[in-house]
């Protein structure tokens, strides 16, 4: 993929993904402390996010809610 786009060598393409990805998450309604539990992100600075754990079937539902890329 690096190639076929021609990145540049400096740039992290994973990270500018995440980036990217909580941006659309963001807009999708997709709630922040599932959208940091999908990307890795499982700190918080709010308490009140380490009392919902996440459970499998609570993401699927937010990971519905994102648009698919296009990708041509």
């Amino acid at each position: 993929m690096r190639s076929k786009v021609e990145l540049d060598p400096d740039l992290s393409p994973n990270h500018a993904w995440r980036h990217s990805w909580i941006t659309y998450a963001e807009a999708a309604g997709i709630a922040k402390r599932f959208s940091n539990r999908i990307t890795g992100h499982n700190s918080s600075k709010d308490a009140s996010d380490g009392y919902v754990a996440g459970l499998v079937s609570m993401l699927a539902v937010e990971m519905r809610k994102f648009p698919p890329y296009n990708i041509d």
